[in-house]
């Protein structure tokens, strides 16, 4: 049995250099102090040991002669000391640990072999108490702190993430129960700067290095037992970690986004981040709430609330992002990409809300856009063939506002998957929408049913509104008032068979007033109301004389003749109708023995020649154009008068010269003013 009451090792000097991981770098342990209490040979007792030293590390610039040869080694700066207590028998060791001032820098030969990113300035303490034994039991008390830290992107030297300082509090780690927590995180003033190249790469996209297989000198026993021995745990030997974070707070945070793939460039900041994310957590079943707020180019508010779980394997989220006034003239590179057109000015504020479980996403956007001015257009091959000028003013109130919803959803595991390209979309929808069913999205605007407000229909060879046509003038008069950014262009149009055959009909009367020298018709004159006797009664002769050629005995001679061919077919004279005697032909008939009622016959007989002489006029096209060109006036002058319609917003069409033959009403159009 050897007993041992005290050992010290005084300013001790350690090389190492090392090249198995590293390209070279040459660690260096100076000075180094040891001691311990009381060394049992039984190992029975408990051996109290304190170690204090400094480390530091640099890039191999020669290997130096001997190990006394310092010369090209800088001094250490890193303080690391622990005090604690070795169980030699239960092959356990207990104690703390204080790192500090430790330069991350001297890292960079080993992060430099994975990722293209250097590591500048930054120094990291660390300091607490553990546990541990040789049946890989863990534990870990204490808190950390990265002070200074940038880290740049080593392919384009620009810094990709910093803060000033990171500290971590309440850290608690135990391999016994596999589980990880942090009672706070603190970030004081963190940047990041995302940047898109020209060939829509960001600057993330390649910090992972890509390795290549390649084999060591090891000799082939000795390098297949130390293969086994490393390979992993399996699925089920192993336990998933689990992680818990109580708090993390971001203190006056900042970040950058550039995008060069357009042109001309976009960039844009966000300032004055503050905020916290707590109960993070790997446990399925619970989220950890947002609320960060900050601010868009050093005025614009915005702010991210709500929940998420990024630790588990398919994400869980429901946030909301808010923005509030900002300047839309920032985002002209993608307007004259996207539109087609640069943003004179405008602001915009967002509301977006989107929720995303079991890798479904579902979204509802509300976006508010304030005086939006559209600029000069541009050449661009992306930009949506739409006429945005109409779009705008479809959707502006009368204070110039665009106050839109748009719900967006998709399938994150679908390859064509992206959250850029579901937004995009949405917004192309709506203003497809927009400038293809304008007169539907006026007609909600306002509450209505009636989507074909852009059609008033007029009855048969008149001018004249009816009383549905009034209501709908009304209703779209509404909508109107609400969008004074758009103008409606009027065309009258005419259904040329049954309107020329209603126009004749009213020349016909008045030329029957004309003739019998009366004041007024009867309301309900028509072939069947003629009266058979009397001044209209004579008139009708008249006209049936001066337009068909034929004297009123010949016709009555072939009137009775199809009363009797109808008594004949039908028996009965007393379904004749006004139908039955279209046809007033020459045509020889049958004599029968049944003699038609003379006051029948009579009836008959104007029925004939009224028809006759209508068919007879002549409706010219002009005529049809001229009631074509009534109509749009009336809707123009319903709109401008009655409705309080700016006139100027109100363009009658050339409807003379380019008739329409295929409906009797007014069609309206939109336009942008």
């Amino acid at each position: 049995r050897v007993i041992l009451q005290e050992f010290a090792l005084n300013d001790g000097d350690i090389i190492v250099q090392e090249s198995m991981v590293s390209d070279g770098v040459n660690w260096r342990i100076f000075p180094l102090n040891v001691s311990t209490g009381v060394i049992d040979s039984t190992l029975t007792t408990p051996i109290d040991y304190a170690i204090d030293m400094k480390l530091g590390g640099s890039l191999v610039q020669s290997s130096p002669s001997s190990l006394s040869d310092t010369s090209s080694i800088a001094p250490p700066a890193s303080s690391i000391g622990s005090k604690g207590t070795i169980l030699a028998n239960e092959q356990a060791v207990s104690g703390t640990i204080d790192v500090s001032q430790f330069g991350l820098s001297q890292l960079q030969p080993y992060v430099g072999q994975y990722l293209n990113l250097a590591l500048k300035e930054g120094s990291a303490a660390l300091s607490g108490s553990f546990e541990a034994d040789s049946d890989s039991k863990i534990v870990f008390n204490g808190q950390a702190d990265i002070a200074s830290l940038t880290i740049i992107d080593g392919l384009k030297q620009e810094p990709l993430l910093q803060w000033a300082d990171f500290q971590a509090k309440g850290i608690e780690y135990s391999s016994t129960d596999s589980t990880f927590s942090l009672e706070k995180i603190t970030l004081d003033k963190p940047y990041a700067k995302l940047l898109i190249a020209e060939d829509k790469q960001t600057n993330f996209s390649n910090i992972v290095v890509e390795q290549t297989t390649s084999t060591t000198n090891t000799p082939e026993g000795v390098q297949s037992e130390s293969n086994q021995e490393a390979q992993p745990a399996s699925t089920e030997e192993a336990s998933e970690l689990v992680i818990r974070i109580q708090e993390i707070v971001f203190n006056d945070g900042s970040a950058y986004f550039a995008d060069n793939s357009l042109r001309p460039r976009f960039a844009s900041g966000i300032e004055s981040l503050n905020g916290s994310i707590t109960k993070l957590s790997s446990n399925a079943d619970t989220a950890a709430d947002v609320d960060i707020k900050g601010k868009i180019d050093g005025y614009a508010p915005v702010a991210l609330y709500g929940s998420i779980n990024p630790l588990i394997e398919d994400i869980f989220l429901d946030l909301t992002f808010t923005v509030e006034g900002a300047e839309l003239t920032s985002v002209n590179p993608y307007s004259g990409t996207y539109m087609g057109h640069f943003i004179d000015k405008g602001l915009l504020s967002l509301d977006i809300q989107y929720l995303l479980e079991n890798n479904q996403l579902a979204g509802n956007n509300h976006v508010v856009i304030d005086q939006l001015t559209l600029g000069r257009k541009t050449d661009s091959d992306q930009a949506l063939s739409l006429p945005l000028g109409l779009a705008i003013a479809l959707l502006e109130d009368s204070n110039g506002v665009i106050d839109l919803g748009l719900e967006v959803s998709g399938d994150l595991d679908s390859p064509t998957f992206g959250f850029g390209s579901i937004i995009l979309k949405a917004i192309g929808n709506l203003i497809t929408k927009a400038v293809t069913a304008p007169f539907s999205l006026l007609a909600n605007l306002v509450g209505s049913d009636d989507d074909e407000l852009n059609e008033i229909d007029f009855t048969h060879g008149s001018s004249q509104l009816t009383d549905t046509a009034s209501s709908k003038l009304a209703t779209l008069a509404d909508a109107l008032s609400k969008r004074p950014g758009l103008r409606v262009n009027i065309e009258g149009t005419v259904d040329e068979v049954p309107d020329a055959y209603e126009l004749a009909e009213q020349k016909l009367q008045q030329q029957l007033l004309a003739l019998s020298g009366q004041e007024t018709l009867p309301v309900d004159l028509s072939p069947s109301t003629m009266p058979v006797s009397g001044p209209l009664a004579d008139a009708l002769s008249e006209l049936f004389i001066n337009t068909t050629g034929k004297t009123v005995e010949e016709e009555r001679v072939v009137v009775i003749a199809k009363l009797q061919q109808n008594a004949d077919g039908e028996g009965s004279l007393g379904d004749t109708r006004e139908d039955t005697l279209e046809d007033t032909g020459n045509s020889e008939t049958t004599p029968t023995q049944v003699t038609p009622d003379a006051s029948l016959v009579e009836q008959a007989l104007y029925i004939a020649m009224y028809n006759q002489v209508r068919s007879g006029i002549d409706i010219p096209k002009r005529e049809l154009a001229h009631l074509a060109d009534a109509r749009a006036k009336t809707v123009k002058n319903v709109l401008a008068n009655d409705l309080q319609i700016d006139a100027n917003r109100l363009f009658l069409l050339n409807s003379r010269q380019h008739l329409q033959l295929k409906k009797s009403g007014v069609a309206l159009t939109l336009e942008a003013n």
